[in-house]
Order: structure tokens, then sequence, then C-alpha cells
């Protein structure tokens, strides 16, 4: 019956026999020739005492000569390496002549023909012949994509290891399996005070580094999940128990067949203090402003956008939140001639050595009512010196101006009021008069001119007297301080009170006896100060 041409043959079977009859049963030269040439391996013979060297085709192509043909002529074999190599390769040779086992394979370069460079690594036994003279026979075959590959992974490791030890960030090699430290840069010293040789073969649970190690929990779990790069915020603790906030960023990598976490620290400790002082700082200023009753403005004068705090944003009529868009969508409100004083204001102050200004102005609200407004501001200029940007506060001054208890700076009095007009700058000591109000009672003015009189005047003394003193004090002490608290006190009358004051009960012997020592004061102070010369 013909064999099937389908039949499969059996597997491969290694037989129980001495390897030594195996070798005698093959047919020695071409068999074995034919297995390295297989293995792209060449073969060689150095007749030791004669320093002749015979080879196989295999090792002829390897040197890089054709191997189908004869050599023209005889080389001389260390004339086919570099001449750096060529030392090494001597004393390797010195050490087989005397005797020196070949234990290692030897690793040269040599040059092709062609002029490129080829690595070798060669392997032989010192067998003496029938006769007992010395020779050596091995193989060799070609190991320049393998040294091309290891240099390229040494470098790589180099600059990995530089990388990792230069690293202004911690950086940390960790098991991903328990958290066991095997790498940890300088900064990780110190940073957190465990020298890296102590932190070295133990997890950063045994250290305590984790101040909260549910967190770890969750790294490994994402970076399980996921094969890319993983950032989140935690907290570390030190060695000596200082809290480190910061960012974490891990990636795992593969290292023996083992999961790792490469894992970098950014501390940002300092960074948060600073925004949480920052923060703390801006409630503060909050706060003040609001008591205060204050609205903040910014304007960026090349853009010509502003930023409005929502205090700012309801003086103006607008909603109570913070205002970033168009100066003049922020000004929309203000009449249009009052506009034009506005410009004319910030013209000066633009071309003007001043940098400071304080400007009254009027914004018309939905409902038909008006609310006057006080702002100052400064101007800041860049290196050049052109306008960058102005900075103010905007203060509610419509009960003064409605009460009459507010005066405008010079040169800025509205149409839409009179008011009290001083004369040139008079002698106080020389009696000459202050002039006249227009439209003002008349025991305004009085009383007015009494404080300007005994707050900025020493008995016995001369002193000046200008219209510039007078508004400042009237502005700064009684329009601001005392209309604020007028202001202040109807508001939350009205709102605690219901708008009643209660009656004023005498209740303590002291609070007594000073009713009592006013009324006889006031009784003999008010005819002195009323012929006061």
């Amino acid at each position: 019956m013909p064999k099937s041409v389908d039949r499969i043959p059996p597997m491969p079977r290694i037989q129980a026999l001495d390897p030594k009859r195996s070798e005698q049963s093959w047919e020695s030269a071409p068999q074995l020739q034919a297995a390295l040439n297989g293995a792209r391996l060449g073969a060689w013979y150095w007749d030791i005492e004669r320093g002749k060297i015979s080879w196989s085709r295999g090792t002829q192509a390897l040197f890089g000569f054709d191997p189908r043909k004869p050599l023209p002529s005889d080389l001389e074999y260390l004339d086919l390496l570099p001449p750096e190599d060529r030392a090494k390769t001597i004393r390797a040779f010195h050490a087989v002549i005397a005797g020196a086992p070949l234990e290692q394979a030897m690793h040269h370069r040599i040059r092709w023909p062609d002029g490129s460079l080829h690595w070798l690594e060669i392997s032989g036994s010192l067998l003496p012949d029938k006769h007992g003279r010395p020779r050596m026979i091995g193989v060799i075959r070609e190991i320049t994509h393998q040294r091309q590959r290891e240099q390229a992974l040494s470098s790589s490791e180099k600059r990995f290891a530089t990388l990792f030890h230069l690293c202004p960030n911690m950086v940390l090699l960790t098991r991903q399996e328990d958290g066991l430290i095997t790498e940890a840069n300088q900064y990780f010293e110190s940073l957190f005070g465990w020298p890296v040789q102590n932190a070295i073969g133990r997890t950063t649970l045994e250290l305590g580094l984790w101040v909260h190690p549910e967190q770890r929990a969750e790294l490994v779990k994402k970076t399980k999940a996921k094969g890319e790069l993983i950032s989140m915020e935690v907290q570390f603790r030190a060695s000596n128990g200082q809290i480190h906030d910061g960012i974490l960023s891990a990636q795992k990598v593969e290292l023996e067949g083992q999961p790792y976490l490469l894992s970098t620290f950014l501390d940002t400790t300092e960074r948060k203090a600073a925004e949480h002082a920052l923060k703390d700082s801006q409630e503060r200023l909050d706060l003040a402003l609001d008591s205060a009753q204050l609205g903040t403005w910014d304007w960026h004068i090349p853009s010509g956008m502003l930023y409005g705090s929502a205090r700012a944003a309801q003086l103006h009529g607008l909603d109570p939140i913070p205002f970033h868009e168009s100066f003049d969508e922020f000004f929309e409100g203000v009449p249009g001639e009052e506009r034009d004083s506005m410009r004319d204001a910030y013209r000066s102050l633009r071309e003007g050595p001043a940098g400071n200004y304080q400007l009254t102005y009027r914004v018309q609200l939905e409902d038909g009512t008006s609310r006057y407004l006080e702002s100052r501001a400064r101007l800041y200029r860049d290196e050049n010196g052109a306008p960058l940007r102005m900075a103010g506060t905007l203060l509610d001054i419509t009960d003064q101006v409605e009460l009459g208890i507010y005066f405008y700076p010079k040169g800025q009095e509205p149409k839409f009021r009179q008011v009290l007009h001083l004369m040139g700058a008079t002698n106080a000591g020389g009696g000459g008069a202050l002039g006249s109000a227009v439209d003002i009672p008349p025991n305004t003015v009085k009383a007015t001119e009494g404080y300007f009189l005994m707050r900025e005047m020493n008995v016995g003394q001369d002193s000046d007297f200008t219209r510039e003193q007078f508004l400042v004090r009237y502005n700064s002490e009684l329009a601001n301080n005392l209309g604020n608290l007028v202001n202040r006190t109807l508001n939350m009358t009205t709102r605690f009170a219901a708008g009643v004051l209660p009656a004023a009960e005498v209740t303590e012997d002291l609070e007594r006896s000073l009713q009592e020592l006013w009324a006889k004061t006031r009784s003999e102070f008010i005819p002195l100060c009323e012929g006061f010369q």
C-alpha cells in the first residue's frame, strides 16, 4: 500500500544515547558546517606554532569578504582591527599562547574592506593536534546590532539616571504591589528627611509617608485600570512629621516582569499657604470695603476693558455681580454732559504730572432717580510713560448731596446744584470775611466755619484760611465721617428698629452728671465762641 503524501512526520525525540557516540555518527565537517551556516556562525582554526589561521566560508563573510572566492592575498589579522582595539587583542593572544584558558568570549571590532566597522564575538578551545602541537579551534559570530542595542540601552540608562537624580522634584520608583521603594533621588531625602539608603528596601506605608493611606490604594487602582500617566493631589508626611501638600504623578512601568510605579511629587505647600494668605487678605479687604460701602474698579486702558466689583456694579445700577466688560458699558448710565466732564478730567490727568484724581458724577437709574458717586483713582503708566491702567474706588454720596453737606472738588461743581462759594484765601488774624453762601442755611455755614476755626487755628497765633483747606476739613471730617455715621445710623434704625428711635432714658448717676456738666458748659461756651475775634 503506497504511503500517503499527507503523512505528518513524528515530532522530534531525543534519544538516550552518549553524546560522544552521536558526534561520531555525524558525517563530521559537512553537517557541522551546515549547522554553523544556519546559525550564521563561522568556524576558524589557528595553528599557534606557525601563526596561521584558516577559516570557513561563513567566517570569511563575517570579515566582509566574498565567501565564494579565495582571498587575493594573505592578511595580517591585526591589520583588520582598528588601532585602538589591537593592544587588547594582542594581550588576549599572548594569554592563550601562555596556556591561559579562554573562559570568556573575546570581543573586538574589525574593519571591512568597505571601511565599515563590525563587532565580532570569538569563542574557542585550545586543543593539541595528534602530534601534540598547540592549536585552537572555535566559532565566530557578528554582534554589531547587539552591541549597538547595548550601547543605546546603556546611554538611555545613563540619561535616565541623570534625569532621575537631578530632577528638582522628588522621584520614586516603587513596586506597585506593596509600595516597596527601589530607587529614590536626592530630593526625596532633602524634602522628607529620610536618607535614600535607609528608605530603599522599605515600603512607603512603613515609612508613614502617606498621610492618607487610602490615597495610595486609589493610585494603585487607577494605574492598574489605565496605562497612562495618573496625577492626583496628595499629602505626604516627612520624617519630622511635617505635612506636605503636592501633586503626585505616577506611570506604570514593567521591570523584570514586575509592575512598578515611577512617580514624581511636586511640592505645593508654600503655594497653597500663599493662596490661603491671599484669600484671607482678600476676604479682609472685601469686608473692609463692604463695611465702608465702597466699590472698586480697575480699567485696562489699552484694551478698554474694565473690572468692577459687585458693589461698584450695583452703584452704577447694574446687577450686583462682578463686572468685566468694556469701559463704555460700565459708564452707560452716566449722562452725556457729565461724560464730557469725565473725559476732560481724564485728559488732564493723562497729560499732567499728577497720578491721582477725585471726580464726582451722577448715574441715571432705571427708575428715573439719580445716584451721586465720588470716584477716587490713580493712573498707572507703562515703562514708556504711556497710560496703562487706572484703579480706584466708588462711594455713594447721594445722601450728602441731597442734604447739602457735600462739597465738590474745585472745578467740579455740578450745574444741577448751587453750592457754597468761598472767596479767596484770607488771613484769619486779619479779620477778613469768609464770603457768602447761596441757598445754604446760614446756620450750616456758620457752624461749619466755627468748626474749621476751632479745628484748624490756634488761639493767640496767626493762621491761614484757604478754600482748599476748608474743603479738605469739611469733606473728610464732616461730610464723609459724620455723613457716613448719620447714613449708617439711619440704615440701622430702619433695619432693626422699624425706623423709630426709642426715647433716651437717663438711668445712671454718671450719665446724669455728664448731662448736667454739658448743659452748664454749653451755656458758658457758646457766648464765648460767638464773641471770638
